[in-house]
């Protein structure tokens, strides 16, 4: 398998200004150049935690055999939830206007996303809680679609989790 891993732009070794909206139009990029060095070849997309939303808008614009969600968020404010319960009693958190006005929207993309989907969830996430991966799993879209927990934390779903890891397995495997 070849993999390729991208810092957002303004984060890590990229360049730029972040912005959510130009990170789900830099993953169109990184799929289209991954597919043109692998004609033919199944490309599955993954997207850990803010990172879903744009596995899902790659997802929904172009052919991908599988997509693999670790902790996903649903919208913007799932994050701004997460942040205001943690914040003091003094403190309310609130999204700014370029957070409002996003065209993101990851599960208007799981809505026209066709690949079987993986949905992997901490018991004790802070930020993809029940209530979030319950608009995951109640949300139309693929026909396939597995949700697995694993023990832990919002911090705790990444790929080299043992736990994630075993979830993949039995995904990939099939029903």
């Amino acid at each position: 398998a070849d993999v390729y891993a991208v810092d957002y732009r303004g984060y890590g070794f990229s360049a730029g200004e972040p912005a959510v909206d130009r990170f789900a139009d830099d993953a169109l990029r990184v799929y289209d150049f991954a597919a043109a060095q692998n004609p033919g070849r199944p490309v599955v997309v993954v997207g850990q935690s803010m990172g879903g939303a744009s596995a899902l808008h790659v997802a929904a614009r172009r052919e991908v055999a599988g997509v693999v969600l670790l902790a996903p968020v649903s919208s913007v404010d799932d994050v701004i939830a997460a942040l205001d319960r943690r914040a003091s009693a003094f403190v309310r958190v609130e999204a700014d206007a370029s957070l409002r006005a996003l065209r993101t929207s990851p599960l208007a993309d799981l809505a026209r996303t066709r690949a079987p989907t993986l949905i992997v969830h901490g018991l004790a996430d802070e930020i993809a809680t029940p209530a979030v991966i319950r608009r995951f799993r109640e949300a139309p879209g693929p026909p396939r679609r597995e949700l697995c927990a694993v023990p832990g934390g919002h911090g705790d779903v990444g790929p080299v989790t043992p736990e994630v890891r075993a979830c993949v397995e039995r995904f990939v495997a099939g029903p």
